[in-house]
């Protein structure tokens, strides 16, 4: 086996790591870029597909911290006129949150969600008025708050299992 047997060796890692780098590129993280953007990142990735996937991961990683320090950073202060208006902040803090982890979920922003939604279902006149105005927002916040009490009975009673 000469050079020729060398090659055929290194050429499926070679095309494993461009399938990664299409893969990324296809997901929602990076579908705000622009096509000439991903034809740019495509063609660094002919000569370095492993340098370019730590780039693009890299990327993601950064947009995720940004989204979290957005969303903290969105959190409203608690003062008397603001306090008018706490269910509606929330729900709306909610809201952006929810179609943020729509794209790239996040564990630490998933609990900040499972939290709003706790939150705002504690309010019952709120979550009325809710209902009438977005049906399907008032039952995605439902669903979490059981969602969330379910995983805590499991927790509790360890699932019907016993010790």
């Amino acid at each position: 086996m000469g050079q020729e047997g060398l090659w055929s060796l290194r050429v499926p890692p070679y095309q494993q790591n461009m399938a990664k780098v299409e893969t990324e590129l296809h997901s929602p993280a990076f579908s705000p870029r622009t096509e000439k953007w991903k034809d740019h990142a495509r063609e660094l990735a002919k000569l370095d597909p492993l340098k370019v996937l730590e780039s693009l991961h890299k990327l993601k990683e950064d947009a995720a911290q940004k989204l979290e320090r957005q969303v903290l950073e969105a959190k409203p202060t608690q003062t008397s006129h603001q306090q008018q208006n706490t269910k509606e902040d929330t729900y709306l803090r909610f809201k952006t949150l929810h179609e943020a982890l729509k794209d790239n979920p996040h564990q630490t922003l998933t609990k900040e969600l499972k939290h709003l939604a706790k939150e705002l279902s504690q309010d019952k006149d709120f979550m009325k008025e809710l209902n009438q105005r977005e049906k399907q927002e008032a039952k995605f916040i439902e669903r979490m708050v059981q969602e969330k009490v379910h995983t805590i009975a499991l927790e509790r009673d360890r699932g019907g299992m016993s010790l």
